[in-house]
């Protein structure tokens, strides 16, 4: 009987480790953007570049900014590995 139950522990444990090779890891190219001073008229357009250097395809569903004066605007993306934006 332990033999059984010691072989079912070692495939679950296998198989949750198994089952976590496959993740998506996003690597900015910079995490912060400074706007310095914004001339009048000018747009403020920045721009985040980033890479998914995981083994498993990372989908953007959801960008938020940490200041409310500034607006977001993204495109629903899946970035497969080792590409970038």
């Amino acid at each position: 009987m332990k033999n059984i139950l010691s072989v079912l522990f070692i495939s679950l444990l296998s198989a949750s480790v198994y089952a976590q090779d496959k993740i998506a890891k996003i690597e900015f190219e910079s995490k912060t953007i400074d706007y310095g001073t914004i001339e009048k008229g000018s747009d403020g357009i920045r721009v985040f570049k980033f890479k998914n250097t995981g083994n498993a395809p990372l989908i953007v569903s959801d960008v938020k900014s940490s200041c409310g004066c500034t607006a977001v605007s993204y495109t629903h993306l899946t970035l497969p590995t080792n590409r970038e934006v």
